[in-house]
């Protein structure tokens, strides 16, 4: 009988965290296809490709923000103090890889360079996100 309790318990507990990450993957989900949409409508003008990158990062820019909040609202002050220092660290990090990334980019020079590199931002954003989506959703087990 404990096992079979422990088991459902552990069920009930992986659906939440799946069911609740599906949420959340949704979100990205869909301003990945937003950018991917508005990228195929550009026909390859530069400036239009940059507009469609804009609002992408803009979009996961809110969406990280709204994660780290209603992250640091559900946790305790010493916790909250470790988040604040991990996202700090990751704002340095990320500027630093972007930096090295633009650097190395071979197509430096040329038009395309911006395009890439503001696809790596966006990319960068969204890893950051799923992480803090994950740390989310482990708070509200």
């Amino acid at each position: 009988m404990r096992k079979l309790t422990i088991t459902v318990c552990l069920a009930i507990t992986l659906l939440s965290v799946v069911s609740g990450h599906a949420a959340q993957d949704t979100e990205i989900a869909a301003i990945d296809a937003a950018y991917s949409a508005c990228l195929d409508k550009s026909e390859g003008v530069t400036a239009t490709m940059n507009d469609c990158s804009g609002d992408a990062i803009g979009k996961m820019d809110n969406r990280l923000n709204q994660l780290y909040k209603t992250l640091m609202g559900k946790l305790a002050k010493p916790k909250q103090e470790l988040l604040k220092n991990s996202q700090r660290k990751w704002l340095a990090w990320r500027t630093a890889e972007q930096d090295l990334s633009y650097a190395l980019d071979p197509n430096e020079g040329g038009t395309l360079q911006g395009i890439s590199a503001n696809g790596f931002a966006y990319e960068m954003l969204k890893r950051r996100v799923q992480e803090l989506e994950v740390y989310l959703s482990n708070q509200e087990i």
